[in-house]
């Protein structure tokens, strides 16, 4: 009977080992400079921090869920750039941010083409240091791992274009993102917004 204990024990331990190892973001060892951390200063001193894509100079894009107030700052090597909320999609969870300042930086691209079946894609983003975790295109879904801190990220083609941004998990654990093909559209129709009020710190 111990033995069997022991075994079942065994197999438990080693089962939710793997579950860690499978969830793990591969970290680098290198700081990207068109996928950054960003943190949003809403009402009462309240902060909500993911990650955002330059898609312009002054442009950047992250999920609507990670919003938490008008007023944004993003981390571009060693200073703090600030920016405003100018569009809020909360039903395709995407957000896009008016920077005060340029980046030097080349914006990532879009992908111009549909995704394959199978297709390998990484979610890149902040949650537990800045990283990548794999991923592929399942059923026409972008399905995968992350980690919090990741929401807002980029998920990009083995090129490095994007194909989606990064939500979180969904019931199942396995869904991190969705990749429209009107996001493009979607960007092209509110980059020349007015900034929205949406509370301040």
């Amino acid at each position: 009977m111990k033995a069997w204990i022991l075994i079942a024990t065994s197999f438990i331990v080693g089962c939710l080992a793997q579950a860690a190892i499978a969830q793990e973001k591969v970290k680098v060892n290198y700081k990207s400079d068109t996928v950054l951390p960003i943190t949003f200063r809403g009402c009462e001193g309240v902060e909500s921090q993911g990650s955002c894509t330059v898609i312009e100079r002054s442009l950047v894009l992250t999920a609507a869920h990670v919003v938490g107030g008008s007023l944004a700052e993003v981390k571009f090597r060693a200073e703090v750039v600030r920016g405003k909320v100018i569009a809020l999609d909360l039903f395709h969870d995407r957000s896009l941010v008016r920077l005060e300042k340029e980046l030097d930086v080349v914006p990532r691209k879009f992908r111009a083409t549909d995704l394959s079946e199978g297709e390998p894609i990484f979610a890149i983003g902040y949650g537990r240091g800045f990283g990548y975790t794999p991923g592929r295109v399942a059923s026409g879904k972008l399905r995968g791992r992350s980690v919090p801190g990741d929401s807002g990220g980029l998920i990009a083609d083995s090129k490095g274009e994007i194909v989606g941004i990064v939500q979180g998990y969904a019931s199942d654990g396995e869904l991190y993102g969705h990749g429209r093909k009107s996001i493009l559209e979607w960007v092209q129709e509110n980059k020349g917004n007015d900034p929205i009020d949406l509370g301040n710190r």
